[in-house]
């Protein structure tokens, strides 16, 4: 029994110095990655349904099946036919996007974005995560990409991904807020003075949650409404100043929703005075990059008519400050849910309404801003020359003045650059997911808190359509990289360990001995207190 004992204890030792010499894998890098968005829309399943990954990555260079791989795609060679195929017909096991930090050209920028609003109604069955490259990752995928055109030997080395799986609880009916701030003209509260508003959403989507900065669609267009309350309640301070219009700016939630928030501060009830009084409604988007201007509307401005007046107005002050202004009029499609434009919702209400922005054309739902609307998409020159045009142009209407030989938005009236450059900075450098954005979070205090110093301001929360049920995100997760080995590397390395052990077993305790131990080894000892069988007698 002692010598069973003895060839147990050498057997672990064997084991115990094959598991010292030879480690699983070791981590290479570990770096902070972003999953893909994930919301159920009217019960349709979008964006990534998985979560958590620990596969071995190729690149996609690799022949034949994905499915038991991640696969890592730096977006400097990105291509979208490749991105389906990978995802939905070669069904990879998982995708990593690689972005660059800087230095993307303005075609990458187009061909992506018009991936992204594809992207973003698909559901995709695999975790998708994004990551910002970085010298192990580029030293990675090059890696990968040589081990391609290279036969597997016993010294290939693989390298596995490895990051968690997490709950991702829903969420749904999340509360927003719309902000009303007012501005009193000549005619104070009375209820037949007209009003003239300016709105604006503030919220953004990527299918990237966590880098939803949506810098021009549409932290330009809060910028705007802000400096435009600054600046008219300058003007509104001496009741001489002020014009015989009252002056709302309205800021809604929700806005990459299908302009929930705008839908909501419409159907309420303690909206109808109001509506009632709005004589024009301007809508502003995406006014942060690019020199040309369109002036969208499904009204026709006809000399003689009002609206004809309040676009000679916009006309003439582009003329005067040499901004491109092209008039786009398009119908309103009442059959179709999804809002082209958020001025469309207050036309319908037959209110007279254009929306101002750098786009010629509606983007899609999901697709009015994207994964590289940050902050180096924004000309703060030009952002600050469409503020002076866009306050220009409404104070012309509301003071009745139609003379070009000079500026009423200007000197201690005129737009602060360091203003607009300031908030452009602070809200185009944080993510605007809906989600995210709770009533308390700081950037919603932010927004009242200095609307309030400029206008009477009123609140609203509201909950989103509960057709939008949204999974919670966590803020980043962590992904690593693991060296390993093939398979049979360790296996034969283990068997020549296990070999020389061996010999040197049988070297210490002499050939005798160590077969002696051997054999105990695999014989059963007798149980103790047991007698031997007797043997059969043979006739």
């Amino acid at each position: 029994m002692a010598g069973f004992q003895h060839s147990q204890s050498v057997i672990l030792l064997l084991i115990s110095l094959v598991h010292c010499i030879l480690p699983i894998a070791n981590s290479e890098h570990v770096f902070d990655v972003y999953r893909l968005f994930q919301l159920e829309k009217n019960g349709q399943q979008l964006g990534s349904q998985k979560s958590g990954v620990n596969l071995p990555a190729v690149t996609v260079s690799r022949k034949g099946s994905l499915s038991k791989h991640i696969v890592v795609v730096p977006l400097r060679d990105f291509k979208a036919s490749q991105m389906d195929e990978i995802l939905f017909e070669r069904e990879a096991g998982g995708l990593l996007v690689l972005l660059p930090k800087s230095d993307f050209s303005g075609s990458l920028i187009d061909e992506w974005r018009r991936y992204e609003q594809q992207l973003a109604q698909k559901s995709v069955p695999v975790s998708v995560y994004f990551a910002f490259e970085d010298a192990e990752l580029s030293a990675l995928v090059e890696t990968l990409d040589a081990a391609e055109g290279t036969p597997l030997s016993l010294t290939s080395e693989n390298y596995q991904l490895v990051a968690p799986s997490v709950s991702v609880p829903t969420l749904k009916g999340i509360s927003a807020v719309n902000f009303q701030g007012y501005l009193a003209g000549a005619g104070y509260a009375d209820s037949a003075t007209p009003s003239v508003a300016v709105v604006a959403y503030y919220d953004a989507f990527s299918v990237v949650p966590q880098l939803a900065f949506g810098a021009d669609s549409s932290a330009s267009g809060v910028v705007a409404v802000l400096e435009l309350a600054r600046i008219f309640a300058r003007l509104y301070e001496s009741q001489r100043n002020r014009s015989p219009y009252h002056l709302v700016f309205l800021l809604t939630g929700a806005g990459a929703f299908n302009f929930e928030g705008t839908k909501q501060f419409i159907a309420r009830p303690s909206s109808a005075q109001l509506l009632e009084s709005l004589e024009f409604v301007l809508c502003l988007e995406s006014i942060g990059s690019g020199n040309q201007l369109y002036f969208h509307s499904p009204k026709v401005p006809r000399t003689g008519e009002l609206f004809g007046k309040i676009f000679e107005s916009f006309k003439q002050t582009a003329q005067q400050f040499e901004v491109p202004l092209e008039f786009v009029h398009k119908k309103i499609n009442i059959s179709n849910p999804t809002f082209d434009w958020q001025h469309e919702l207050f036309s319908r209400k037959l209110i007279s309404a254009a929306t101002v922005t750098s786009l010629p054309a509606p983007p899609p739902l999901f697709g009015r801003s994207h994964l590289f609307d940050n902050r180096s998409r924004i000309d703060t020159a030009i952002l600050t020359r469409n503020v002076r045009f866009v306050a220009e142009s409404i104070a012309k209407h509301i003071y009745n003045l139609s003379s070009t030989e000079f500026a009423i938005i200007d000197g201690s009236h005129g737009v602060d650059e360091l203003f607009v450059e300031g908030w452009i900075d602070a809200i185009a450098g944080m993510p605007r997911y809906q989600p995210l954005l709770t009533p308390q979070s700081p950037f919603i205090a932010g927004l009242s808190k200095t609307l309030s110093q400029y206008t009477t301001l009123s609140n609203e929360t509201f909950v989103v359509d509960e057709d939008y049920v949204f999974h919670a995100e966590a803020a980043r997760a962590a992904m690593t990289v693991f060296k390993t080995r093939p398979f049979t590397f360790d296996l034969l390395l283990s068997a020549a360990v296990i070999v020389y052990l061996c010999a040197m077993f049988v070297a210490l305790q002499g050939p005798t001995e160590a077969l002696a131990q051997a054999k105990k080894l695999f014989t059963r000892p007798a149980a103790r207190g047991s007698k031997p069988l007797p043997k059969k007698k043979s006739n």
